[in-house]
């Protein structure tokens, strides 16, 4: 008997927060569509992060070809927890990007192609999610 000998792909998906103060307190999720694999993280699915930086949802293996969907879902915690009504509004309360990992077979290897959209459809060069300061 014979077994199939392609190799796994495997993925990153870092994510990085800008523009947030080191009191704002952001809350990622990965969410997967269906059967899509989940990376191999200690932390499972959720970071979190004070200020800005950049986050790591660790390695994403796939065995197969196919189109597999996930939404990252970033929502601020407020200051200490707590939600304060301040005359600014700091974006983004809530935040949602949309991947599609498409993993194609190329001879004996499997490559990924990434495709990153936020809510309106539009395609990003990568997970990046920014506070701004909008006046209420």
């Amino acid at each position: 008997l014979f077994e199939d000998q392609k190799k796994n792909c495997f993925v990153n998906l870092p994510i990085e927060i800008s523009g947030a103060t080191e009191i704002e307190h952001s809350i990622v999720e990965l969410i997967p569509d269906g059967a899509a694999p989940m990376p191999d993280n200690p932390n499972g699915a959720i970071l979190e992060l004070w200020g800005s930086g950049i986050l790591q949802f660790g390695k994403i293996e796939f065995s197969r070809p196919g189109e597999y969907k996930y939404i990252v879902r970033c929502f601020e915690q407020g200051y200490s927890g707590i939600n304060f009504a301040t005359q600014y509004d700091r974006l983004p309360r809530e935040e949602m990007l949309h991947i599609t990992i498409r993993i194609v077979e190329q001879g004996d290897d499997m490559n990924a192609e990434i495709t990153i959209t936020n809510n309106e459809g539009d395609e990003l060069p990568t997970l990046k999610i920014t506070y701004i300061e909008t006046l209420r």
